[in-house]
C-alpha cells in the first residue's frame, strides 16, 4: 500500500503479478492503493492501476471520496 502512495512504480508492478495481492480493497484507513496514490500526487502509479481490469476508479473511501476528488486536492500541477 505505501509503494502506491509514495510512488514506487516497480515495486507496484511487481505486487501486481502476485494472486493473493488486493489492490482494489480498502486498507485499514478505507482506502485502496488507487486512493492512495491519488492522494500522494503518484500519477505514474495511478496511470499503472487504472491499466488493470480489477481496478474501480469510482470506489469511495471511508469519507465518500473517490480518485478524482483525492486527485483534485492533492494535485501537484502548479496553476
Amino acid at each position: 500500500m505505501s509503494a502506491a502512495e509514495d510512488g514506487d512504480e516497480g515495486v507496484v508492478k511487481i505486487l501486481l503479478w502476485l494472486d493473493d495481492v488486493h489492490p482494489d480493497q480498502a486498507n485499514w484507513d478505507g482506502k485502496t492503493w488507487l486512493c492512495k496514490a491519488a492522494w500522494g500526487g503518484e500519477e505514474e502509479v495511478v496511470k499503472i492501476l487504472l491499466g488493470r481490469d480489477a481496478i474501480n476508479p469510482d470506489t469511495r473511501d471511508e469519507f465518500e471520496q473517490t480518485l478524482l476528488s483525492h486527485a483534485a486536492k492533492n494535485s501537484r500541477r502548479e496553476w
